[in-house]
């Protein structure tokens, strides 16, 4: 009976320990494959759409501790750089469900898709989450990330404290790439 559950497990702890990893099928320079995606508020959003535009396309889930946390970040990124990035947000889960989770969690990404697992699977080989790609005007991707960074932090009375990282951690790649 417990050797039923044994490749459950194996699973399970395989894509734990991913899930902070930058494991991808796609790579920095490759051009970011083409898309058609529904989005929340019944818009279909596409390659075509962004192209000759800066781009900051996460990836994400409800059930991802690690992709909520950063959500907060995200959405200053998203504050500071509205008007020079088009941010994109996308996940497998349903429609009904992301708009049930953001009744209670602001992400305010302008264009947010769901039902992409095809996409995220097949298009863009991901087994891991948080992910966020930064895409150039022409459709290169010029960065890969996880989620956020933890870091080690002494405090002034030498204890010492994670703290996640903030937002300045994706600007850096986006002040790189904006054509002021």
């Amino acid at each position: 009976m417990k050797i039923k559950f044994l490749p459950y497990v194996l699973f399970l702890v395989t894509f734990l320990s991913n899930a902070q990893t930058n494991n991808t099928a796609l790579k920095v320079g490759d051009e970011f494959p083409y898309f058609e995606l529904e989005t929340i508020d019944g818009h279909t959003v596409t390659s075509d759409d962004i192209r000759g535009k800066l781009v900051f396309f996460n990836l994400w889930f409800i059930h991802c501790k690690p992709c909520i946390d950063e959500l907060p970040e995200l959405n200053t990124l998203k504050d500071h750089y509205e008007d020079d990035v088009i941010f994109i947000s996308a996940t497998f889960e349903n429609e009904s469900d992301v708009k049930q989770f953001l009744l209670h969690t602001k992400f305010n990404f302008e264009y947010i898709a769901t039902d992409a697992g095809p996409f995220l699977k097949n298009q863009i080989g991901n087994i891991s989450y948080p992910k966020n790609f930064i895409i150039d005007y022409d459709g290169t991707i010029k960065a890969i990330k996880g989620g956020l960074p933890v870091k080690t932090v002494t405090t002034l009375d030498n204890k010492i404290v994670k703290k996640k990282s903030d937002y300045t951690y994706f600007a850096r790649y986006l002040d790189d790439l904006i054509n002021y």
